[in-house]
C-alpha cells in the first residue's frame, strides 16, 4: 500500500513539473513571424502584455492588445487564434476563399474570430454564428 501510495504522489509531482503556469513575456522574445503578424496588422495597438505556456515540449504564445484584441500563436509563431470580439479581424489574416464564402451567404456581418489548426479553420461572425471550413477553404457546416 504504502508503494502504491509513493508511486500516486511522484506521479502528481511529475505532472505538476510537466506543466507549466503562464510566463511574462516581451514582444522580442515572440518568434519572428509573431512579431511580424502584429507589426503588420496591429502597428497602432498598444501590447497590454504577452504570455507563454509550455504545452508539453512545445511554447505558446498569447498576445493581448488594449483594444481586446486576444491572439494566440504556436511555439514557430504560427496564428492559433484571433478574437477582436466585437470588431472586425483585419483584411488579410483570414483567406480569401473563407470570406468570399462569408460575404456571399453572410451579407452584412464582419468575421470577429479566426482560428485554424491541422485539420480545419474557424470563423465566428458578429451575430454568434460559428463556420468551419477545411483547410482549402471549402465550407464544411455551421458548429453547434
Amino acid at each position: 500500500m504504502k508503494k502504491v501510495m509513493f508511486l500516486f504522489a511522484s506521479l502528481l509531482l511529475t505532472m505538476n513539473a510537466c506543466s507549466s503556469k503562464p510566463q511574462v513575456a516581451t514582444f522580442n522574445e515572440l518568434p519572428a513571424p509573431a512579431q511580424q503578424f502584429i507589426t503588420t496588422y496591429f502597428a497602432q495597438s498598444d501590447i497590454a502584455w504577452i504570455q507563454w505556456e509550455r504545452d508539453g515540449v512545445s511554447k505558446e504564445y498569447e498576445v493581448r492588445l488594449n483594444n481586446g484584441t486576444w491572439i494566440e500563436f504556436y511555439s514557430d509563431g504560427a496564428l492559433e487564434k484571433i478574437d477582436c470580439k466585437t470588431n472586425a479581424v483585419p483584411a488579410g489574416i483570414v483567406p480569401e476563399t473563407v470570406v468570399n464564402y462569408v460575404n456571399t451567404n453572410f451579407p452584412q456581418v464582419v468575421i470577429v474570430k479566426y482560428q485554424i489548426d491541422r485539420r480545419d479553420q474557424e470563423v465566428e461572425l458578429s451575430t454568434g454564428l460559428e463556420l468551419v471550413f477545411d483547410l482549402n477553404g471549402n465550407f464544411l457546416h455551421i458548429d453547434d
